[in-house]
């Protein structure tokens, strides 16, 4: 038996059934809160019933007391504080823990003096081990769920060459690392892919086929890892996401779209084309509070490599 008491003594019930054992086959830790407990995990693993003369869990304990009791093999664990039983039950917030202690034979003594009477505790095993087995299943159900989710995006993922774009990405400096990237070679060009399903951030970057699975290339602040590569069949719309993009406008609205469609055409049916688009390019970022440096001639070298061989003329004002 190990008897585990918070007051710096043992009762004088608890005393008396001791007498009755052999003195080798009782430990005890008393004023436990604040006592050497270096040898408490051996006599914790040695011993048959554990009983429990204290409050002893507090709720900011249980985390560390259920991850010690689930490497316990079973114990009868007796506390004398019903209490105790009812608030360690109350704490275990977390299903897993239920299971992981539910091998445990927990109970209490709903009089101390019962103990020295011979009388058996108030048995909660089934508290805890009926309760285990319903979150035990509904744990079995969520495994084979998640297994089964994992599995279908597993599949998508490796199916996305199945799924081409109709884009073509110019393939710039890759800042990633790892073997994924590897194959990605800077000026080749390859098909964009869809992974609309699994991306989060469609409106951020594109997906091409890495080593072995697809990967995301960016082409925002700080990262110039691909270029879009446009036609005569490109259409604005693909043009003015790609600009959003470009100004890490990641989430845009329809509205915002159109805006871009707007400033880009209403430049392109002035004389003037390469003037006009610097005066509306200026003005949009401005209105929509994005930094003029960088972003203005990277706008503007993008469009004229998109748009100049279909409109025969320079879009970038030199």
């Amino acid at each position: 038996m190990l008897i585990i008491e918070n007051d710096g003594k043992i009762p004088d019930n608890v005393k008396r059934i001791l007498r009755k054992l052999n003195p080798s086959e009782v430990r005890e830790f008393t004023n436990f809160q604040y006592c050497d407990k270096t040898d408490f995990p051996a006599a914790l693993m040695a011993c048959d019933t554990i009983l429990v003369e204290t409050t002893l869990i507090h709720e900011y304990q249980i985390d560390e007391m259920v991850a010690l009791m689930a490497k316990v093999p079973s114990k009868q664990i007796i506390f004398t504080w019903e209490d105790t039983v009812q608030r360690l039950f109350k704490y275990l917030e977390n299903e897993d823990d239920i299971v992981k202690i539910a091998h445990h034979k927990i109970g209490y003594y709903a009089h101390t003096f019962d103990i020295e009477d011979g009388k058996q505790p108030v048995n909660y095993t089934t508290l805890f081990a009926d309760n285990a087995v319903i979150v035990g299943e509904r744990l079995r159900i969520a495994a084979e769920e998640l297994a089964a989710r994992l599995a279908k995006e597993q599949a998508y993922r490796d199916t996305a060459q199945t799924r081409p774009t109709g884009q073509m990405v110019l393939i710039k400096t890759v800042m990633a690392s790892g073997k994924q990237w590897s194959t990605l070679k800077e000026g080749s060009i390859v098909p964009a892919l869809d992974m609309s399903e699994q991306d989060e951030r469609t409106n951020r970057g594109i997906w091409v086929w890495g080593l072995t699975e697809p990967v995301k290339l960016l082409n925002d602040t700080g990262y110039n890892e691909y270029e879009l590569v446009a036609n005569e069949n490109t259409s604005m719309r693909e043009i003015a996401l790609e600009i959003l993009k470009i100004v890490d406008f990641f989430d845009p609205k329809e509205k915002d779209v159109f805006a871009v469609i707007g400033f880009i055409e209403a430049a392109l049916a002035e004389d003037d084309k390469a003037a006009q688009l610097h005066w509306c390019l200026t003005a949009w970022l401005d209105d929509n509070d994005i930094p003029r440096r960088g972003n203005r001639n990277k706008i503007e070298t993008y469009l004229n490599k998109v748009l100049a061989k279909r409109l025969e003329t320079d879009l970038v004002i030199n």
